[in-house]
């Protein structure tokens, strides 16, 4: 199973903690005897230094006039 969180800019511990582990301990206690259940969670899509250049952009202009 591949796990994605698109509602997530960057990766918290938390967002590990609770998917990545624990969401990944309860898919592999409950794969049939018998069967591969292999679990992947992939990180943040967001996490590039082109995502917080867009995130700064954005930033600038919804805050001009305010700072």
């Amino acid at each position: 199973m591949d796990v994605v969180c698109p509602g997530f800019a960057a990766d918290c511990l938390e967002t590990i903690e609770e998917i990545a582990d624990e969401l990944g301990t309860v898919y592999r206690s409950n794969v049939p005897k018998g069967q591969k259940g292999v679990f992947h969670y992939i990180p943040a899509l967001n996490d590039s230094e082109q995502a917080v250049d867009a995130y700064l952009t954005i930033a600038e202009q919804e805050l001009s006039g305010w700072i």
